[in-house]
């Protein structure tokens, strides 16, 4: 069997030639040869393809968030939180008397621009008083002998402090608040007990 490589005439039967040692085959196993490493490159092709469609799959589903289709993303919400509204004109400690003359200081309230309030009388105040929180709504102007921008002051009282105990719950009381346009003095007053106080910031 001669060598097709470097023409060495073998003796026939043997596989690899003696001279060179390329291997000998006979032109319907070369055919054969051929045939295999033509599948076998297809094959590899095959494989390689399948990957690179896995591979552009899974980077489109990671571009487009896990699975959500383009367009139809929704973002997250922010979470709504409550928040008190408080005009500024309101925020003070105001020394409060229930006659007009404000000889005699009956009550302080004390409006911090955080949105809490402390209500109490002045002896004891601070063993004695109420505490929550409010919002403001500005309402308009009012006469009271002088000019007053007027507010709507809602109170939800959320503690009560009595000689040092502690009552703790819920209830909401409404008051008009006219602030004097100095901003130095206010009126509160409460429709249903009627109660009127004439205040001062402290």
């Amino acid at each position: 069997m001669r060598c097709n490589k470097c023409n060495y005439d073998n003796l026939d039967g043997m596989k690899y030639c003696v001279s060179c040692g390329a291997e000998l085959l006979t032109p319907q196993q070369k055919e054969e040869k051929i045939k295999e490493n033509n599948k076998s490159v297809i094959i590899l092709y095959i494989i390689i393809g399948l990957l690179v469609v896995v591979l552009i799959g899974l980077i489109i589903f990671l571009l487009l968030g896990g699975g959500s289709t383009v367009g139809t993303k929704k973002e997250e919400e922010p979470e709504v939180k409550e928040v008190s509204h408080v005009d500024k004109a309101t925020v003070g400690t105001w020394a409060c008397s229930s006659d007009q003359s404000g000889g005699k200081l009956t009550i302080v309230i004390e409006l911090k621009d955080d949105g809490s309030f402390r209500f109490g009388p002045v002896t004891g105040f601070e063993e004695n008083h109420i505490e929550g929180t409010f919002n403001t709504s500005l309402i308009g102007t009012a006469e009271n002998g002088e000019t007053y921008d007027a507010y709507g002051l809602t109170m939800k009282q959320t503690k009560i402090i009595s000689s040092g105990e502690i009552t703790e719950g819920e209830a909401t009381v409404t008051y008009s608040m006219g602030v004097s346009k100095d901003g130095e003095s206010a009126i509160f007053s409460q429709s249903e007990d009627k109660a009127s106080y004439y205040c001062n910031k402290n």
